[in-house]
C-alpha cells in the first residue's frame, strides 16, 4: 500500500483522464518477492 502514490502517478501520466478500473489489495508479501501484482481485463471489439 505504501507505493500506491506511486501507481497514482503513473495512472495520471498514462491515461488522459479515463482511468481503467483496478484493485488494490495490501498483503504482507508476494510470491517471489515481487513489488506489485497487476489484474488485466482486457476486450476486443
Amino acid at each position: 500500500m505504501a507505493s500506491r502514490s506511486v501507481v497514482d502517478d503513473v495512472y495520471r501520466e498514462r491515461f488522459d483522464g479515463r482511468y481503467p478500473p483496478r484493485s488494490t489489495v495490501g498483503v504482507c508479501s508476494l510470491p517471489g518477492g515481487a513489488a506489485i501484482q497487476l489484474d488485466v481485463v482486457a476486450a476486443d471489439e
